[in-house]
């Protein structure tokens, strides 16, 4: 089946750039499935049974790593089973704790304000009473 069947393929003027990885040249290659014609399972399945083994029939060094979408989705699920309990547990200690502290913080400018304005205004009517 000719590329141009399955796929639109578009280029781009860009700077020239070579990707390497572990010091071999590589490329990424990556795609969107017109859902209106076939699932990103289908074509992701299609792609391991006919294309990468005609592929590496073709050409005998090629290496072919897969399912780089799926795995960018599992380290995602991942990392979201890890962050969404500490940031419910935060949201938690806000909800608990603000409160707590905004009193306390009233309490502890009330008495700021005691101590630097009403205790002296106490001790000069005092002073003056004195006298």
């Amino acid at each position: 089946m000719p590329l141009s069947v399955v796929a639109r393929i578009t280029e781009k003027r860009e700077p020239a750039t070579l990707t390497r990885i572990d010091g071999k040249r590589a490329v990424r290659v990556s795609a969107r499935a017109d859902t209106a014609m076939v699932t990103p399972i289908q074509a992701r399945r299609d792609i391991h049974e006919q294309v990468i083994p005609d592929l590496l029939a073709k050409y005998p060094g090629l290496a072919v790593e897969t399912e780089e979408g799926a795995r960018d989705e599992s380290d995602l699920l991942g990392t979201l089973g890890i962050l969404v309990p500490i940031v419910l547990i935060a949201i938690n200690a806000l909800i608990v704790f603000v409160p707590f502290v905004v009193s306390m913080l009233g309490g502890l400018v009330a008495a700021t304000l005691g101590i630097l304005f009403v205790l002296p205004a106490l001790v000069m009517i005092a002073e003056g009473r004195r006298e």
